[in-house]
């Protein structure tokens, strides 16, 4: 009896250890980019340890890197169920959601990955930028607002989305131009926030200054054809006629979807 006893202790331990082979190869896999032997391995492990939450997230991790969301959602859910405060899943799953174009949902994992933790920033970045790309700017203002105010770790990009939305909402509760200096001196001065420094003459109406701001763009990237389509309707406004109807034919060669009405009101 006393050796049966010994051969199943023996028996569980082997199998506990060669279990956790699998989540240890699985691991190698994944960080060496082997996506579907990794998948295989956690798939091993969670079939051996069902209760452990962390085989269900590397799972989940694994299957968003396979562009599969939605099987993602499917295991982030089930380590959620074993632990509905975990953070790592509910802000992963946020971000499934909105691969999915699920944005509500997202939304709500990321709320409550930050009710949970505080000091998860991320998730307070990922719902403001989610916000902008729904053109919910008030929102995005107020939720971006309180990244900066903690002190979040990408404040470059923050300043430059607070200025994007504001420039957009017309309410300017945050001056854009302030903000994208700030975003400036931060680092990021890419096309982007010169592009935007554009916009913000150009509601002003600053023709001069914003042609110069999107002329900036154009140098960094012919390519971008909101730049052209941009700087042509500044030129209109000063009466540079053939200026603006080149910018405006360059805009529409780079399919932007507004230039051709405007070849045909100001061109034609």
């Amino acid at each position: 009896m006393q050796k049966t006893a010994v051969g199943i202790i023996l028996l569980t331990f082997s199998c506990a250890a060669f279990s956790q082979n699998y989540l240890e190869s699985g691991n190698e896999k994944f960080e060496a980019g082997d996506y579907e032997g990794a998948v295989t391995d956690y798939y091993d492990y969670t079939y051996d340890n069902p209760d452990d939450k962390a085989g269900w997230y590397n799972l989940a991790l694994t299957q968003f890197k396979l562009e599969n969301p939605d099987g993602a959602v499917e295991y982030y859910n089930k380590a959620i169920e074993l632990d509905p405060l975990y953070v790592k899943a509910l802000l992963n799953r946020g971000i499934s959601h909105e691969a999915n174009v699920d944005y509500d949902l997202a939304l709500a994992d990321y709320s409550k990955a930050f009710e949970i933790d505080p000091s998860l920033f991320n998730a307070l970045y990922r719902k403001a930028r989610l916000y902008a790309e729904m053109l919910e700017y008030d929102s995005t203002i107020a939720v971006i607002t309180r990244y900066i105010d903690a002190g979040g770790d990408n404040l470059a990009d923050a300043y430059y989305i607070r200025a994007y939305a504001s420039n957009r909402n017309g309410a300017w509760s945050y001056d854009p131009m302030t903000d994208l200096e700030k975003a400036a001196g931060l680092g990021k001065k890419d096309k982007y926030v010169i592009f935007e420094v554009g916009n913000v003459h150009q509601n002003s109406e600053r023709w001069d200054k914003a042609i110069e701001a999107f002329s900036k763009v154009i140098e960094k990237d012919e390519t971008y054809s909101a730049a052209w389509y941009s700087r042509g309707l500044c030129k209109i406004e000063l009466q540079d006629i053939t200026g603006c109807c080149e910018d405006l034919h360059k805009a529409a060669e780079l399919g932007n979807e507004y230039a051709a009405d405007d070849i045909q009101n100001y061109c034609e």
